[in-house]
């Protein structure tokens, strides 16, 4: 028995435990809401509801920030508060206030809103309310007025006269009008057309002038239900002339009257007849210059609706002072209740019976026997609601707090490189790799080490939305190095940059292996490799050797005295055999264009009549093609892989590199034909084949269109390709950063670089250089998305720029109008006055920093980045293409069709 006992216990442990285990898994990145808590009410009573007096509106609702104006300062609106003529009422964002003017109807003031009260007048025999909205919008709900019942909005170019009626009054952003009507009809006045202040000045006057005087108001435009009306500040102007001689009319009778004068019977006619006249011009001057009003926008209609949900309460007003309240008229109880609702958090929603009511904070008047079904919710917390039952006393201040709900959120950590160290708060929880759970709201913070890398920190505020893997990268730390080299003037290189004159000054990450070239003309290179340690930073001086020639020296035999000896020193047979011309062959009965294309074995060149030529390393042809692209100044080949690439004005050609065998021939229609010498560029798998107005993905081989990317707003440019992303200039000048996955643009900056032509964007690390066609050179931060700096070519000329930028980071170069613009990488400030004469666009070679361009005197020279020539060579014709650089050599085609390789060690 006892033994049985112990069998069944341990076993409910075991259930208990495999069921407890059971409970706590999760599935990776999963977020749960485990348990909630109930929110925190607090009520307090609020005062009870007064009636207001016959010259006060009421405050009926609020919804968000409200505020009051009183003397220099703003106070906050409360529910039940009073507001007199000239009070000034202002509503903020995403907030509203409704006011009511006893029974003659309520104003719903909008968001964003400021009013004046001008006139409150509530009298059960009289009424007048006038409004003055100096910004924002306003609707408006009254009851039908009679005889002397009066209610206006005014702006500053409008007044609304309402004749009973559902209407909105909006400011728009230029300062306009806009009346649109829902019920009833509206009278639309100009704000000159002061009809009250003429009534005011004939108030003693013949009844029979202030009724002629009325005809201008009963002769007002009307707008409609449905119907909706935009009043310019300019538009009304023009009627202010012809009332203004109403006023001056106005004035002759006023002034007669207080001077005594007596007005004799037909004189009266006289006034009459003359203010009749002035008032039928001014009535038809005004129906002249109105617009009539238009059917009623979707959007205004839509904006109407809220006008059903204004909540007119039955509010008692106290009458006039001296007015006798009869036993009939007694005044009813006030059977109003003020109930408000604040909220944290402060964005929370408040909706009572259903309807969205506001954010944050809500407070109006209910009627004894009213019942509210209040909700109250936010995302991330527990929703919280309560029914409020409005009866006598029973005003109250709901302060409701809501609870965020309790989310737990997986997170992980995974770190890079894969063994450093991962802390949480001081205490380490894993390398490499680390998985836990958070509430969400929690702060938490991870610290990431290794040793030789840069620590890294990672704070992450906890929501919902935070399950997920976090990749830390670690940096490797840095150490300086310095470089002194001597001559001082030596050139420091690395990776083929040019990085310093004389000396350098550097970090680089711990294990870094570099490789520096010190160089100077006439003295011997030199190499340093160094290898990033751990020890502090670290200076190294290299010093070059001039070069040595060998010479020999010849006694010539001769019937020579001792004494005169002819004596003959030349350098050595090897330096004797070196010119600067190798080779020039004749390969074309025409121009080269602007660029050649070189491979391990061909050098591959078209001409201005659209013929292509591929010739061996000696210049000697091997294939040639012709196609229709003729003429043909700007288009040139280009070389992926082992076939050649060639579009122009009227056919596509993919041809075999080795044999010159045509794969794919196509013709090209205006959309796609490349006149200024557009060509594709690699990508991937594909090539880019760019058209007029996009991108186009085509098959290496065949040339058929795989894909297609629209270019927004069209270009005439070559695309360039930045990690993985497409850029393109539109001919808006807009730069583009275009996604080729989703066939998106990502990034979008404008320029003053319109109708770029033909150019390719060429890219140095994450900077961007291209131009305008008139001359305006771009540099563009891509990672920043922002200009760097733009320049024009010369202040004041629009100069085409048709050939790619030659970008280094000893200058940014443009070739146009026969002329080489030179330009620091670092602000765009000019690096020379413009060189003049130039038949080439150039290369920039950085062992030593040169320009090798060529010239219109038939010369190829070499220039300093300061524009100062410091080689220049005679050649046959004038250089026409790029020179281009291969292993110590230059390869340029001129425009006598030759193409010729020179040595420039050998260039004087």
């Amino acid at each position: 028995m006892r033994s049985g006992w112990k069998s069944a216990f341990f076993s409910v442990i075991i259930i208990l435990l495999l069921l407890s285990s059971w409970g706590c898994q999760k599935q990776k990145g999963s977020v749960s809401p485990t348990r909630s808590t109930e929110a925190v009410v607090v009520e307090s009573e609020l005062p009870p509801v007064k009636a207001p007096q016959y010259t006060q509106a009421m405050i009926t609702f609020i919804s968000g920030e409200v505020l009051i104006a009183l003397s220099d300062d703003w106070q906050e609106a409360q529910i039940g508060d009073f507001l007199e003529q000239d009070d000034i009422l202002r509503v903020g964002e995403e907030s509203y206030c409704e006011l009511q003017f006893g029974e003659v109807g309520a104003l719903r003031i909008q968001d964003n809103t400021e009013v004046l009260l001008q006139d409150v007048l509530l009298n059960p025999d009289e009424s007048n309310v006038g409004i003055k909205l100096a910004a924002g919008s306003v609707l408006a709900k009254v009851s039908k007025l009679t005889g002397n019942d009066k209610f206006a909005v005014q702006t500053e170019s409008a007044v609304c006269g309402v004749r009973g009626t559902e209407f909105g009054v909006k400011i728009t952003e230029d300062g306009s009008t806009k009346l649109a009507v829902k019920e009833g009809k509206v009278a639309i006045l100009p704000i000159t057309v002061d009809v009250d202040e003429i009534k005011e000045k004939l108030k003693d006057q013949d009844e029979a002038l202030i009724a002629v005087v009325e005809k201008i108001e009963e002769a007002a435009p009307l707008v409609t239900a449905d119907q909706e009306l935009i009043i310019g500040k300019e538009t009304l102007k023009e009627a202010e002339e012809v009332f203004q001689e109403l006023a001056e009319v106005v004035e002759k009778i006023v002034q007669k009257s207080e001077s005594g004068e007596e007005v004799s019977p037909e004189q009266t006619a006289k006034l009459i007849q003359d203010l009749t006249d002035k008032v039928e011009q001014t009535t038809k001057k005004v129906a002249e210059v109105m617009e009539p009003a238009q059917e009623i926008s979707r959007e205004s209609a839509e904006e109407l609706k809220t006008i059903e949900k204004i909540k007119l309460v039955e509010i008692p007003v106290e009458p006039a002072a001296g007015k006798e309240i009869t036993a009939e008229a007694v005044k009813p109880e006030i059977k109003l209740e003020k109930i408000a609702i604040a909220v944290e958090p402060a964005d929370a929603e408040i909706l009572i019976n259903g309807d969205v009511i506001g954010k944050g904070k809500f407070s109006g008047l209910y009627a004894h026997g009213d019942t509210l079904n209040v909700v109250i919710r936010r995302e991330s917390y527990v929703e919280k609601s309560m029914t409020i039952n409005v009866e006598k006393d029973s005003g109250r201040l709901y302060k409701v707090t809501l609870q965020a709900e309790i989310i737990e959120v997986d997170i992980s950590i995974k770190t890079n490189p894969d063994d450093a160290r991962i802390y949480l708060a001081d205490r380490r929880v894993g390398q490499g790799s680390y998985k836990g759970t958070f509430e969400a709201g929690s702060s938490i913070s991870f610290r990431v080490e290794r040793d030789t890398y840069e620590p890294r920190t990672l704070d992450i505020q906890v929501t919902a939305d935070s399950g997920k893997l976090y990749e830390i990268n670690l940096e490797r730390e840095k150490r300086e190095i310095s470089i002194t080299a001597a001559p001082e003037d030596a050139e420091i290189i690395l990776s083929g940059k040019s990085i310093g004159v004389g000396s350098f000054t550097g970090e680089y990450p711990i294990g870094d292996k570099l490789s520096f070239q010190i160089v100077k003309e006439n003295h011997v290179p030199q190499t340093l490799e160094i290898e990033i340690t751990n020890d502090p930073a670290r200076a190294y001086t290299v010093a070059l050797e001039r070069e040595q020639r060998h010479i020999v020296i010849e006694v010539l035999p001769g019937n020579l005295t001792e004494d005169n000896r002819e004596i003959t020193i030349r350098t050595n047979p090897e330096d004797a055999a070196s010119k600067p011309i190798v080779s020039s062959k004749s390969i074309f009965d025409s121009a080269f264009t602007s660029r050649i294309a070189v491979t391990p074995d061909r050098v591959i060149s078209a001409d201005e009549k659209g013929n292509l030529h591929a010739a061996n390393r000696v210049g000697e042809i091997v294939w040639q093609v012709s196609t229709a692209n003729n003429p043909n100044e700007n288009s040139f080949p280009v070389v992926i892989g082992n076939n050649v690439y060639f579009s122009g004005s009227d056919e596509f050609l993919i041809i075999n590199g080795a044999s010159g065998k045509i794969l794919t021939r196509m013709n090209l229609d205006k959309d796609y034909s490349h006149l200024f010498g557009r060509r594709v560029v690699h990508f991937g798998q594909f090539a880019l084949f760019p058209t007029n107005n996009s991108i186009r993905l085509i098959n290496l081989y065949s040339g058929e269109t795989m894909r297609e990317i629209a270019v927004p707003g069209g270009t005439r440019m070559t695309p360039a390709v930045y990690n993985g992303k497409l850029l393109i200039v539109n001919q808006d000048g807009l730069f583009m950063v275009i996604d080729p996955a989703t066939e998106k643009v990502v990034q979008r900056i404008s320029t003053k670089a319109v109708q770029p032509v033909a150019l390719k964007i060429e890219t140095i690390d994450n900077l961007a250089y291209f131009a305008g066609r008139k001359g305006q050179v771009v540099c563009m931060d891509i990672e920043a998305g922002q200009v760097l700096w733009e320049r024009k070519l010369e202040a004041g000329k629009d100069i085409v720029v048709h050939h790619d930028l030659e970008a280094a980071p000893g200058g940014v170069f443009a070739f146009a109008d026969r002329s080489i613009y030179g330009f620091s990488p670092a602000d765009g400030s000019p690096l020379f006055a413009p060189i003049r004469g130039a038949s080439s666009p150039p290369l920039y070679y950085a062992l030593p920093s040169l320009l090798y361009y060529g010239s219109t005197s038939g010369e190829l020279i070499a220039a300093d980045t300061s524009g100062r020539i410091r080689k220049r060579l005679a050649v046959k014709g004038n250089i026409t293409t790029r020179p281009y650089w291969d292993n110590g050599i230059l390869i340029v085609g001129t425009d006598s069709g030759e193409l010729m390789i020179i040595n420039p060690d050998f260039i004087e």
